[in-house]
Order: C-alpha cells, then sequence, then structure tokens
C-alpha cells in the first residue's frame, strides 16, 4: 500500500473498528415498461456504485472501493439499448417487444454483478477480510512476467 494510505492505516488503532455509513443499492428486477414506451439504464436499472452521495463533491470522492463496474454496466445497456432501437428502425422487430426483450437482459445480466458489488465493498471495508482477498495476495506481488 502507498503513502499517504499506508501511514494513515498503520496510524489506526489496532482493535479500530472502521464502517461504511452509506450504501446505495438494489438488485435490479422486472420494471413495468408501460407497453415499450419507458425502461431504465445505468444506475436507474442497477446502482452497483457501493456508497450512496447527497451531493456532487462527494461523488468526486471515488475510493478504492468503487471497483466502475456500475459504467461498464451502463455502457452495455447503451449498446444493448442501441442494438434494439435500431432492430425497431429496421423493421425487424416492434418497439414493444424490443424493450421488453432490453429491459429482461438487463435484469438477467446485472442482477449478479449488483450483489458482487456489494460484496466487494463489504470486503474492501473489512481490513482483515480486505487482506485475504486476491487483489491483497496476487495483484500487489510482482509478475514473474515482468523486466527485473
Amino acid at each position: 500500500m502507498c503513502e499517504p494510505f499506508r501511514s494513515a492505516v498503520m496510524w489506526m488503532p489496532d482493535d479500530m473498528k472502521t464502517t461504511y455509513d452509506k450504501m446505495a443499492y438494489w438488485v435490479p428486477i422486472p420494471w413495468d415498461n408501460h407497453d415499450g414506451r419507458v425502461t431504465l439504464a445505468g444506475d436507474a436499472a442497477h446502482p452497483m456504485t457501493p456508497r450512496g452521495w447527497s451531493n456532487e463533491r462527494e461523488m468526486a470522492q471515488l475510493t478504492y472501493v468503487d471497483r466502475g463496474q456500475g459504467l461498464n454496466y451502463a455502457i452495455c445497456d447503451a449498446s444493448h439499448f442501441v442494438d434494439m432501437v435500431q432492430k425497431v428502425v429496421a423493421g425487424a422487430s416492434r418497439l414493444k417487444d424490443a424493450i421488453k426483450t432490453y429491459s429482461e437482459e438487463v435484469v438477467r445480466r446485472c442482477a449478479d454483478e449488483v450483489l458482487i458489488s456489494k460484496q466487494n465493498a463489504i470486503m474492501m471495508l473489512n481490513w482483515d477480510q480486505l487482506m485475504e482477498s486476491p487483489m491483497m495476495k496476487r495483484s500487489l506481488q510482482k509478475s514473474d512476467l515482468s523486466d527485473s
């Protein structure tokens, strides 16, 4: 762990309990798309950030628990939505059916990842679990493939 984070951690008493005060997430479930007139994407469908923000300033202060998966999945949502709209424009699908297919796919694709993000946030905020994580055990070691 690099400075100043290393010193900050080392200065904490061994018996100090740290907790996270906000965690905003929900596992996506099927939603009413009003016969293909409305759908959801990104955080509206599947918030994965392991904390809630009350303002933009807090949002700008990303930490090591932010894996970025919410953005990755939101970009994927946008791509899949465009694919569905293109099918509608080409006459290969009705809007109602395309939105239904898209919405079902978002729920299927994102439900597990929301839970993984939640578990990751919990693990990253628990020192013992963090030290046992693959990130700490393997990713901080020098690779055999690296130049000496």
